[in-house]
Order: structure tokens, then sequence, then C-alpha cells
């Protein structure tokens, strides 16, 4: 990719005014269609949309009591004896000023109390349908009042208040219902309007002690926070100017208007400070360590792009999105300007804008990917501020990244280059401390992390909104004076009855009635009033009038005459109670509550009207441990809901912490597949997903450890987390993987720029710390926690695990670590650990058991071979090869000795013969797990004196054990044999015993003696004649026999080497020092290497012994298998390709016998060398240079020294169409570099100056679709 944009730098460079119109278009264009998107500002949507939280919304959305706003009037001085009068004075004063200040424009209504124009037409309204309001227990009700003597005292009481100055304005009720029966209904009414613990005095609403004047107000746009900010600053202003009047009163107000303006107002106050505190410092930070105040705003450029692209890839998906998730997601917007300080940073080190494309397009593509993928992973959290945050941050990464690697490099020139930043930079001196190599921190790292690990699972989650409200003093004093006051200090639950009517939802509110006083009756309900039963449904209705009428069948007439008779006796016209009459004689029909006005207003809060659903609620309150037995009564039944925050609360908690999971596990599924494609190696993509998972586990340990709860609001940091810390991950692992490629890459650089962003993600979101909001303050402790561990994991655990790849305690490894090797290693360890301690348990019974003791120990040492050979042959993809062509079988003692490269030295001796003894070092012997074995066995440690090894070796041999010894007395890690101790032969010297040669070759390479990892690798193990040290072949003495015979191993070990290590054999370990360096050279490596047969060719053809000089050696392949192949060969390989060279050199087998640098072969002098060897390089240049060259190679040529050219052969017309075609791809790709057109050469052109120069020429084809030819050069003797 690095290619690609540095050929998009030239393009864009070259053609300047079109790359600049299409991204002014492009700005300009998704600036205008981005404008045209709609936001909305409801909260709700960030909760999940399940139907129990699609109900709540709808309820709370159109509930109209939740939208007033209570007013608590009251003396200053509780200690002041009460003013009802004074109190109401005062709220009179104030309602006729918001009625004339705010009402309808900010307020649609204020309600003190009742007045008596309200009373009356109430009284209309219940009169004229007074069947309607009466239950049961009313008509009990009616036969007191109904007796002779009750009409005739309440028909005196009515004569008296007739002639009272009071008679003025009860004459139209007394006419209406002279024996009160309409008082009857009209007592419930009153008992709604007020609760037992408040009373009314003046038509106010005043608290039973007269201390507290309540009244309320119902804001005309209860949800809009910019329009209540207006209308709370206008009262404020208000009650200032009122209290110069009334200097003794303290007002106080609260509702859900005033806490959603409370917030709204703090969280713009706090994002005002944060980010100007935040701009400030990013200036200032990224300036200095710039050195230069454009560098800010250069930095900041791609993340403006990506918010206009992302808000118009918004608009395009959607018509109208969450104002919430766009607020979050500017601040997520920080993680856009990674890309852009690792370019700067970078540049500012290196210089040239195509270098570092080169360097960075790559893991900034990779990061972006990645990045966004975690942002995606939002869609599956069941919410649609999260959903539309998803979408919005993935497509301002996607774009910002875009914006850094293709503009932004254009403002980067040789004019505006500025000065590396000043090496004592803070950031660039932590930077150059290297955690991953102090012990210390490793250790803690270790033990802390199984700390977090253990205690993770107890951090918790809270969805309870109410816990991230701001709340001033001011508004949490009056809600704890409200709450005081109306004695409601639980949770309220909202009883909702639904229906497509309002008939219907009436009807079914009569069904949850009967539930509700059910439940009263049980106890499990303190309080309920059944305030919205009072005005029935149609249904209903009809009960009701029938009752009426069946009342007044066997009364009416008994009670119009008696009525009549006492009237008259108190000198009553005969016309005075003619309405009462018709009252009784009315003949009554269901009605609509939109009938009665009055009536519906008082119930107008309880009722939900939409033009898709109507509802009826009921308030109730009860005790937490008996909600569940109320949701039980209402199960099974749809259309009859229970909202309370507390069950919402917890299927919230069980949705987020479902779709968390899902969340989590989908970004690491995806960004581990991710990673798997573009490194080609699932040992780099583990490594770099590890920070990751460790920082998870860092995060949730320290929230469990300091008891901070995961929330709506903080959920959405995990993402970003994620998104960082891959970030981090990634550009550390690229300037590793560049390091150990190129050999002079300093990852100090990309730890520069990792920092960088740390610190200014945490000024940009940290900042947030001093927040007063919860919300806010609860999102920058999680950004902390989380980068700053994320951070810190990334700088020191995954290059430990990237070293433990490449290297070992020796240096670097010639075979880096494979994930395949890691689990046959793993699982070895298993069988060997297992195994050994099971013999060793085996070994102790057996000493218990009775029994023939030589037979007890027979029986284990078998035991012992067949389990060797189980754990030698479990790794069954290293091939092992024994050859004993003698066929020794071990039957007669001996003393067997071998060379020692491997523990698996050890296992391949007792794979041999059962009956053997091995000695064996003082940690063996007492090893804890086999040790106890090895001593049964009757294995001898190193330690025992001759004298003492002679007497145990004495019963072994007339047992008919050998004895294996290692006479090097040490492990090496080269394979190379070193010198032999004496032991060996001064035991089979001393006890007259053959010796059985054997020579091992391989384990060094799968088992190294500085490191206790097991890689695959090939075993070969032969076995020679027996030796006797009475041969005088062998020399005179015990020294000089010693001596000979270590000779004559190190040849047949050479040998051996020689015959083992084909070219077949060596391609895997060329091919194992050029993984981990880029998926297309890793591949590349691979079909190059197939393709050329091993080199095999070449290997035959030059001699073993020479100086070997390779032109255009490329990566160094052929070169390193001819070193490899013979330690005579010393190898120079040239290559106009400095990477090329780069790479070839930081190889693990590359040594002094194979050498390589960068050079134009057409123009430097050619070393004397045996070989000179054009392998696929001559066609890179013209026909003249080409033949320069060659005559420079033939100048330079030693006595009988050969030149080798392999390249297409532009006569085979058929054959060279495939051979020019791949060269174009490579050439036009970049993998190879050419400053020329392509030019093949021609078999005719090499005779032409093979019969010019003397020179002798074999030509040999052994393609068969390549044109490529191999000509071999000699000079005529």
């Amino acid at each position: 990719m690095g290619t690609f944009f540095a050929f998009l730098y030239r393009f864009n460079q070259r053609f300047w005014i079109p790359a600049l119109v299409t991204l002014l278009l492009l700005v300009l264009g998704a600036g205008w269609y981005g404008s045209k998107i709609r936001f909305s500002e409801d909260i709700t949507k960030i909760f999940p949309n399940n139907d129990d939280i699609k109900k709540m919304n709808f309820v709370y959305n159109n509930a109209k009591f939740l939208d007033k706003v209570v007013f608590m009037v009251s003396l200053k001085k509780n200690a002041a004896p009460a003013n009802p009068d004074l109190l109401v004075n005062f709220a009179n004063w104030l309602t006729d000023s918001l009625n004339t200040r705010f009402v309808p424009s900010a307020i649609t209504s204020v309600v003190t109390g009742p007045d008596n124009t309200q009373i009356n037409r109430l009284f209309d309204e219940v009169y004229n349908n007074l069947p309607l309001f009466l239950d049961s227990s009313d008509y009990v009700k009616f036969d007191s009042l109904l007796t002779d003597s009750s009409i005739k005292y309440t028909l005196q009481k009515d004569y008296r208040t007739l002639r009272s100055p009071a008679g003025f304005a009860t004459t139209s009720m007394i006419r209406k219902d002279p024996i009160n029966l309409t008082f009857v209904a009209l007592n419930k009414f009153k008992n709604l309007q007020v609760n037992n613990n408040f009373v009314l005095y003046k038509n106010h609403i005043f608290t039973k002690d007269h201390a507290y004047l309540l009244f309320f107000i119902t804001p005309a746009h209860p949800h809009e926070t910019a329009e209540n900010k207006i209308l709370f600053k206008h009262i404020d202003q208000l009650l200032g100017s009122l209290s110069d009047n009334f200097p003794d009163l303290k007002i106080q107000y609260f509702g859900s208007a005033v806490v959603a303006e409370g917030n709204a107002a703090q969280i713009k106050k706090d994002i005002t400070l944060t980010v100007s505190i935040a701009t400030i410092a990013l200036i200032l930070l990224i300036s200095l360590f710039f050195r230069n105040w454009k560098s800010f705003f250069l930095i900041m450029l791609p993340v403006l792009f990506g918010g206009v692209i992302a808000l118009a890839g918004l608009a395009l998906l959607e018509r109208e999105v969450s104002a919430i998730s766009l607020g979050i997601g500017s601040i997520l917007l920080g993680i856009s300007v990674d890309y852009a300080l690792h370019l700067y940073s970078h540049y500012r080190q290196f210089g040239h804008p195509e270098t570092i494309l080169k360097q960075l397009s790559t893991p900034i593509l990779l990061s972006t990917i990645t990045t966004s993928s975690a942002f995606l992973s939002l869609l599956f959290i069941n919410s649609k501020v999260l959903n539309d945050l998803g979408i919005f941050a993935a497509i301002s990464v996607l774009s910002a990244a875009l914006f850094t690697l293709v503009v932004l490099p254009h403002f980067f020139s040789k004019k505006t280059k500025l000065e590396k930043p000043a090496k004592n930079n803070f950031i660039t001196r932590i930077a150059s401390i290297d955690l991953s190599k102090k012990r210390m921190v490793i250790w803690s790292i270790i033990v802390v992390t199984l700390l977090f690990t253990l205690v993770s699972h107890k951090v918790i989650f809270k969805a309870d909104m109410n816990e991230f409200n701001f709340m001033t003093n001011k508004t949490a004093n009056a809600e704890k004076l409200l709450n005081n006051l109306t004695g409601n200090n639980g949770k309220p639950i909202l009883v909702v009855s639904t229906g497509k009517t309002l008939n219907e939802a009436i009807q079914r509110n009569e069904i949850a009635n009967h539930k509700l006083t059910a439940l009263k009756a049980k106890g499990k309900l303190p309080t309920y009033d059944g305030s919205p039963l009072l005005f029935p449904s149609r249904q209903e209705q009809k009960r009701k009038i029938e009752r009426w009428n069946n009342y007044w069948n066997n009364k009416k007439n008994r009670v119009i005459n008696l009525l009549a008779e006492s009237g008259k006796a108190l000198h009553f016209k005969q016309s005075a109670f003619t309405s009462f009459t018709n009252l009784l004689n009315k003949k009554y029909q269901p009605i609509k509550i939109q009938d009665i006005p009055v009536v519906k207003s008082i119930f107008n809060d309880n009722f939900i009207e939409t033009d898709s659903l109507f509802g009826v609620i009921n308030v109730i309150h009860a005790p937490i441990s008996q909600l569940p037995e109320i949701e039980q009564s209402f199960q099974h039944q749809p259309n009859l809901w229970i909202i309370n925050r507390q069950s919402i609360t917890r299927q919230v908690v069980a949705i987020l912490k479902d779709n968390l999971n899902t969340l989590v596990w989908f970004s690491i599924i995806v960004i581990f597949i991710i990673l798997l494609v573009a490194y080609g190696r699932i040992e780099l993509t583990i490594i770099t997903m590890v920070p990751v998972v460790f920082s998870w586990f860092w995060v949730t340990g320290i929230m469990a450890l300091t008891g901070i709860s995961f929330n709506i609001f903080n959920i959405i940091i995990i993402t970003f987390i994620f998104g960082l810390g891959i970030d981090y991950s990634i550009f550390l692992m690229r300037g590793m993987l560049l390091n150990y490629k190129y050999g002079k890459v300093d990852p100090a650089s990309y730890r520069v720029s990792i920092l960088l962003s740390v610190v200014t993600t945490l000024l940009g979101i940290g900042v947030l710390i001093f927040a007063r909001h919860p919300a806010l303050q609860s999102i920058a402790i999680m950004s902390i926690i989380g980068i700053l561990s994320v951070a810190f994991i990334t700088f020191t655990i995954e290059p430990i695990l990237f070293r433990w790849l490449i290297t070992y305690s020796k240096g670097k490894r010639k075979r880096p670590v494979t994930f395949l090797d890691f689990i046959f290693s793993i699982w070895s360890g298993i069988l060997f650990i297992g195994g050994g301690a099971l013999l060793s348990i085996i070994a102790s019974l057996l000493q218990l058991l009775p029994g023939n003791d030589k037979k007890k120990k027979l029986f284990f040492h078998k035991l012992l071979k067949y389990s060797t050979k189980a754990l030698i042959y479990s790794n069954f993809l290293s091939p092992k090869k024994f050859i004993n062509p003698h066929h020794e079988d071990f039957s007669k003692p001996a003393i067997i000795i071998a060379n020692h490269q491997s523990h698996i030295d050890l296992m391949i001796l007792m794979l041999q013969t059962h009956k053997v003894a091995v000695f064996t070092n003082k940690d063996n012997y007492n090893n804890k797990v086999y040790g106890k074995a090895l001593k049964y066995a009757g294995f001898i440690p190193s330690y025992t004196g001759h004298e003492d090894a002679t007497i145990q070796l004495t019963r072994l041999i007339n047992e008919g054990y050998s004895l294996a010894i290692f006479p090097e007395g040490h492990r090496t890690d080269d394979g190379n044999i070193r010198r032999f101790h004496k032991g060996a032969f001064y035991l089979a010297e001393k006890l007259n015993l053959d010796i059985i040669p054997m020579v091992i070759y391989g384990p060094n390479e799968m088992l190294k003696k500085s490191e206790l990892f097991l890689k695959r690798g090939k075993i070969t193990v032969k076995i020679y004649p027996r030796l006797s040290m009475a041969d005088s072949q062998w020399g005179n003495d015990l020294r000089e026999k010693k001596h000979t015979i270590q000779e004559w191993f190190r040849r047949e070990y050479a040998t051996l080497k020689a015959e083992a290590e084909t070219t077949a054999y060596l391609a895997g370990f060329i091919k194992q020092n050029y993984i981990y360096k880029g998926p297309v050279l890793e591949w590349y490596t691979k079909i190059k290497i197939r393709l050329e047969s091993n080199y095999q060719l070449f290997d035959e053809i030059i001699p073993r012994k020479g100086i070997i000089t390779d032109l255009g050696c490329g990566y160094g392949y052929l070169g390193f298998m001819l070193s490899l192949r013979s330690a005579q060969r010393i190898v120079h390989g040239f290559d106009y390709d400095e990477d090329k060279i780069k790479t070839a050199t930081n190889c693990a087998i590359a040594g002094n016998s194979c050498t390589f640098s960068q050079a134009d072969i057409t123009n430097f002098e050619l070393p004397r060398s045996d070989v000179f060897i054009l392998n696929d390089v001559l066609h890179y240049f013209p026909e003249d240079q080409q033949k320069k060259v060659i005559l420079q190679c033939m100048e330079s040529l030693r006595p009988k020294g050969m030149i080798i050219i392999r390249d297409g052969n532009n006569e085979l017309k058929k054959r060279h169409l495939g051979t020019r075609l791949t060269e174009l791809i490579s050439t036009k790709t970049g993998f190879n570099k050419t400053e020329h057109p392509l030019s093949f050469i021609s078999e005719s052109m090499i005779r032409d100056l093979v019969d010019l120069s003397h020179f002798d020429v074999e030509v040999i084809d052994k393609t068969q679709f390549t044109s490529n030819i191999i000509f071999v050069m000699t000079k005529k003797q």
C-alpha cells in the first residue's frame, strides 16, 4: 500500500489543480448535504429498544403530570408562626405575573387550586350526570339521606342558609339538589385534588400545618431545554423582583423540566470549560513539541474533514439522527488525530513525504479498518444513539485516515520542513525508556494482571439514569423538600391501561382497578385511591344508569311528595324543587368525557391521548419487596402496563450486558480476522491483540477495586479503548517489524507518536474529569483508566512477546518461533512433565512393592523406553532418521558415547535400548518431577567420582546394562562438537568395555541449550561399529585415544551434517528467516525458492570453495543457500534496491561468509571472484550496459572461475511472453526497482561476447513455460 500512496502523492503533485478542485467539491458537497440532516434530542433513544422500554418511553413522553413544575412557598424561618394569608397573597401576585407574562407562549397552565367558578361548573357537570359518579356505597349513604327525618332536617338547614348572607351564592345549588345528593359524588373530587397530606385554604393547596403553599405550572415546551432555560431564568428574575415586597418568604420549585434544563446547562458549561482547556493545552503541546504553531492546525485538518464526511454519510443513510450520538461522537473524533500525529511526527524525523507514506500507509490503513470495525460493532447494541454513534465514528475515522494519507502530505514540503523536536523533550525522553526490558516492571505486570483477572467479574453495570442526573444544591433541596411534603420518598409505579380509544382505555382501567383494590385489601399496596376510575367506561355507565333507575323506582314518588310537604311547611314555593324532580325523572344516556370538560380537566393529567393509542395512568407507591407480586398480578395482560423504573433498569442492565458481551466478542473476532489477513501470520495477530485483551482485564479490575461501575455512557469508551489499543499495538508492531526486517528502524520513534496520541487523547477526553456532570465524569474516568492501561500494556507486553518470537538469550533466532511450534512445545512440555511425574510415582510404588528387584527394574526400564518413544514420536511433524548399518542391538554391555546438543539427546539414547543407564548432571538427577525415576533406573550423577562410579557400573554391567555418556559434558548451542572429556574412555578402559559411537544431528535446532522451547526440526542419528580401547589405531595412551576419537567424531558429524543439510532442508531455514517481514515477502520467498528448485542446480554447478559474487542478489536467497551448503564459500551479494539489501543483511543466518551491499552493478569496481552470478538482473539494463557488466565480470574473474547468467532469452518467442509479463507486473507494482525499460538478453548476444573474449559457454535450459535460460561461461584453457 505504501507504493500506491506514494504514487498517488506524485500524481496529485503533478496534477494539483484538478486534485484541489476535487477536494473542494467533495468538502463543499459533503457540508451542504450534511447540513440537511435533522437532529433528535430525545434522550430516551439511548436506552435499548425492547417492548417494555418502548412502553416506558411512550408513557414518559406523553404523561402530562410528569411535565408539571411544583412551586413551594413558605416563610424563611420555620420557627415563625404560620401565616397562610401572606402565602396566599404572594401566590396570587406571582401566579398573576406568570399568567400575564408567560401564558400561553412559555407556560401552558398555572394551577393554584379550585376556584369558585370551577367548583360551580363542576357541580353542574356532576349534577347533570350524577348516576355516572356513584357506586354501591354511595347508595347506602343515600338511604340515610332519604329518611323522613333526614329530608326534613336538610330542608330546615337549607332554609337557614338561604336566609343567611351566603344564601345568594347557594340558592341555585339548593334548588337543584335540596337534599345534597350531588355532594356525595363531589366529595370524591375533593379528595382527588388534595391528598391526605394537604388541605385547601382559600382555594389554595397547603400542607396541614399551613406552613407551605403549593401551586403548579406546566411548561409549554417540557422537553426543550433551550426554551425552558429562558423560562426559568425569567422566573428567577421575577422571584427576585418580588422578594422586595415579600422579604420573609422562601420560594422553591422542582420538576422534570427543571432537572433536564439543569443537566443541559451543566453539560454545556462543562464542555465549554473542558474543550477550552483541552484546546489551549493541545495547541501548546503540539506547537511546542513540533516547534511550530502551524502544526496544530495541520494535525486537526483530518479531524475536521472526517467530521464533515461522517455527517454527510449519516445524512445519506438517515434523515434524522440523535444529537446525543453526535455530541459523544465529537469527543471520540480525537482518535482521528492519531493518524496525523503519526504521519507528522515521522515526517519531522525522516523528512520526505514519500518515505513516510511507504512506512506508515499500511499501519494507518490497518488501524483505520480495525478501529472502524470496532465502532461498527456498536450496531450490535440495542440503542439508537449508539447505533448512530457507531456509524458516525466509523465513517469519520475512515475519512480522516484517507485525508491523512492522500491530502496531508502535500502540506509537507522542503520549504516548510522544520527542525526535529528537541532531544530533551519530555515525551521523547519517556519514549526512549524501554519498559519491556525492566524485569521488575514485567513481574509487576504479571502479578497485577492476575489480581485484576480475579476481581474483574465483580464490576457491575448501572442503568439507572437518575444516578447520572446533575442537580444543583438548589434543585436537590427542592426535590428533598417535595418528597418530605408529599411523603412519597419511594419511586412511583405507574399502572397504565391502554386502548385504541379513550373509552377502551378507561374500560381496561376498571380491570386494573379490581386488581389494585385486591392488592390493597391484602396489604400489598399501602395507598391507592383509584382516582381515574371516577369517570366510568361506556359499558360501566350503562350499568350505573340502570342501578340509578332501579334505586328510584320505589323511592322517587315518596321523596318528591315528602320534599313538597316539608317545603310547604317551610314556606318554599311549590315550584322550588322542580329541578330536583326533573333530576329524578331524567332519562340518562352514556356520555363521552369530552362532554364534561371540567371533569376531564381534573383527570387530564392521568390520560394519554395520541393519534394511535390512548391510556389511563394510575400512580401507586409500594415497598420494593412487593414489586414482584404486583408485576405478577398483571401478567398476561398485554394492555395493562406496569411502568416501574427498577424493573426497567433490570431489563436495561440485562440487555446492555448481553449487548456488551456481543460487542466485545464481535470486535475481537473481526479485528482478529482483519489483522490475520493483513499480517498473514497468526502469531503477529495474537501479539497485536494481547494488549487489548490485557487492558480489558486491567480496566475491569481497576473498576472493580475502586467501585467504578459500567453505565450507558462510559460503555461507549469501551469501543474507543479497543480502537486506541489496536492503533497503538499496530503502530508499535509496525516499528518492531521494520526494525526486524531492515535492522535500523528505531521503534522509539513509533513510541513517540503513540505517546503523543496518549497525551493528546487524555487532554481531549480525560480533561472531562474536571466536569461536574456525573455522565461526563464517568466518561473521563473510563477513558483515563483505559488509555493509560492500554498504552502501558502495549509498551511492555507486546515488545516482550515479539522479541521472544525472533530472539533468544544468545541473539537472533535462525528460525523464529511459530504458532505451530508453540502448540507442539506446550504439548510436548505437558507430556514430558506429566510423564516424568507419573514415572516417578511408579518408581516409588515399585520400591514399596514386594518382588524381585532386578525384574522390577527391568520392567521400569522398558516402561522408560516406551514412554520416551511416545514423547519423541508425539512431535510427528519432525522427521526422524535412525541409521544403524551394522545392526547394533546393544545386547552386550558397552559405553555408548554421543555428541551432546540438547535435552532431546538423552531421550534418543534411552530410545535405543531399555538396558541403558546414563551419566546425568546434578540438576536432572535431583529434579523434583522426574528425579526419582532416574534414581530408580540407576542413572549415575556426573559428580560421582570415578572409583564410586566404577563400583555402581560394575553392578549394572553384570545385569546386562550399558552406560551412556556425553564426552563433551555439556550441550552445545551451535551443534559443533566441543572438546571431549576423558571420563568415558577411562571407564571403557577400566571396565574393559567396547565403545559404541553414536552421532546425533538436529536436536540443537529443535531445543537449544539456552532455552526450554521446542521447535519442529529434523533428527538424524547414526550408530557406528563398536570401538575397542585396546585398538592401537586410536593411540597409545588415554589422552591420545580421546583426541583421536574426538577428531573422528567431528569428521563423521560433518559428513552426517552434509548429508542431512540438503538444499531442500536448508530452504526451510531460509524461508523462516523471511517470516514476520510482511505477508507479500513471505509468500514471495516461498514461491521463489520453490520455483528455483531450492537452488539445487546452482549448488551443483558452483564449487564448494571460493569467492562468489552475486550481482543483483535481491533478498539474498541464493547467497544464503550457497553459504549454508558450504562454509568454504565466501558469498558477496550486491543489489541496487537498498531495502532488499537491508532485509538480507538483517537475517539471522547472515554472517561473515555471506555479506550484502547496496550498489549499482553498472558503476562500481567488481571484486576479484571465482564465480560471478547474474541471476535475473540483466534485463533491467539496456543492452550496452548488459555487455559492460558481463565484460567487467570477465575481467575480474579469477583463473578457472565461471560466470553464471540466468535471464530471459528473447529469442524464445512463445515462452518469453510469460517471462516478460511477470517482470512487467513486478516492476509496475514497485516490487522490483528499475530505471530503464525492460530489455531481455539473447543467446546470440551471449555467444558473440564469448567468442570475442575467448570464453566457453554452456547453455542449460530446464524450464518449460518460461524463457529463463542459464549460461555458464568459463575461460578457455
